[in-house]
């Protein structure tokens, strides 16, 4: 295929759906983070202290970890088999096991309790109940992907963040934090429990239980490394370092989060399309789409050092004076590892399972052997060179696997997962 036809057919693609699902997610997402980053944790950040807030977003990374582990794993494995349920034309599984993690997530309670002896009981029942709330809205959000219905996702979003302002009323007035959470997850739950398709769904048993369910166990390890390693810097800083660490950390990498308006949406759609067969990927189109987002990469860096401080300091008065000397190697990190998320939307549909999970492996390896080594050594500013380094790991071994996956001109990958 001539590179004009190549580029035509994926021109014509888009023209089919993919740019407006794109620009509907990349709007949704933009809402979403501005609710999350620039309104709700910078409003928590002036509630608390900033070694009450250090733990506030610590306990958050671990509350997000266990749900997605569960969760988003579940979403995961549903788009990794969906087509092999078409072709069979069979329906269940996914609702049952769904209320079932839901439930199990219930055990991640007592874990934040040990890890956090200074949340209250109050504070340890909300919690339990947005454990239970997010990990069946990571199953259930899956709507969104699976029928490409992203302008639901937009009011969605809205609706979420509606609750989130609910939340920071309560939380203004309670001291309870949670609450913030809590009200959002509640509201994100009422509109997936009346709307989603997913809900409706079979709840009996097929002959792919089986396989699934063993997808589905790697799926959780490899998510759960992945959101634990998201929310490392919190994890390791919090016990080696202090809270302070944590809410400085936290602060300096903010402005990475603006890539993530670009990464998160791509990969999520791209896996979506991969799992319905909408587009099949090989080596060119691959290599043409994560250069794409290499290029965007390249554009944020140059932002960075132009207004990363500027924006950091808006939103972080308090902090922006301690944060300052990690702002652009704790925003180049983050924005490599979005990156990496664009790349690992083919791993997961088009390499063999074991791959994503040797990856993960191997990064959570260099992540936390060398940011415990450095930080230990060097502090903040040793931490940040080895989450770099790090997450540079893990993009270049995504691309070697996937390069070697996909095949060079045809529509199929070389393997499948």
């Amino acid at each position: 295929m001539s590179k004009n036809s190549m580029v035509g057919k994926i021109i014509e693609s888009f023209k089919r759906g993919i740019l407006g699902d794109v620009i509907f997610k990349l709007i949704a997402n933009v809402v979403q983070t501005i609710i999350r980053n620039i309104i709700v944790l910078p409003m928590l950040a002036k509630y608390f202290t900033n070694s009450e807030y250090g733990e506030l977003v610590t306990v958050v990374g671990v509350i997000t970890t266990i749900a997605a582990g569960l969760g988003n794993s579940l979403l995961s494995a549903r788009l990794v088999m969906e087509a092999d349920y078409k072709h069979k034309n069979i329906q269940g599984d996914f609702n049952r096991i769904c209320w079932s993690v839901s439930a199990l997530s219930l055990l991640g309670t007592p874990i934040i309790a040990l890890l956090f002896p200074g949340q209250s009981f109050g504070n340890l029942i909300v919690i339990a109940c947005i454990l239970f709330l997010e990990t069946y809205i990571g199953y259930q959000s899956g709507w969104f992907i699976l029928k490409q219905a992203y302008r639901m996702l937009l009011v969605y979003t809205l609706v979420g963040g509606i609750g989130f302002g609910i939340g920071l009323l309560l939380t203004k007035v309670s001291s309870v934090w949670p609450y913030t959470y809590l009200c959002s997850d509640v509201a994100s739950f009422i509109f997936l429990f009346k709307l989603s398709p997913l809900v409706r769904e079979s709840n009996s048993l097929t002959q792919n239980l089986k396989i699934t369910l063993q997808k589905y166990g790697i799926l959780i390890i490899t998510t759960i490394i992945a959101n634990a390693l998201a929310y490392m810097d919190r994890l390791l800083l919090y016990p080696s370092i202090g809270s302070e660490a944590v809410a400085i950390y936290t602060t300096a990498s903010v402005f990475g989060k603006a890539f993530n308006l670009i990464a998160l949406p791509v990969s999520s759609i791209m896996l979506g399309y991969y799992a319905t067969e909408k587009i099949k990927l090989n080596r060119k189109k691959y290599w043409l789409i994560n250069g794409g987002m290499l290029l965007c990469l390249f554009i944020f860096v140059i932002l960075t050092r132009i207004a990363g401080k500027w924006f950091t300091g808006i939103l972080y008065p308090r902090l922006i004076q301690q944060a300052e000397p990690y702002i652009f190697i704790a925003n180049l990190s983050s924005a490599i590892g979005a990156t990496a998320q664009i790349t690992k939307s083919a791993a997961l549909k088009y390499a063999k399972t074991h791959w994503t999970l040797i990856i993960q492996t191997v990064y959570a390896l260099a992540y936390i052997g060398l940011g415990l080594l450095w930080a230990k050594k060097d502090g903040l500013l040793g931490f940040s060179y080895a989450v770099l380094i790090a997450n540079v790991t893990q993009i270049c071994l995504l691309y070697i696997v996937c390069h070697n996956v996909l095949r060079e001109g045809s529509d199929n990958a070389g393997h499948t997962s």
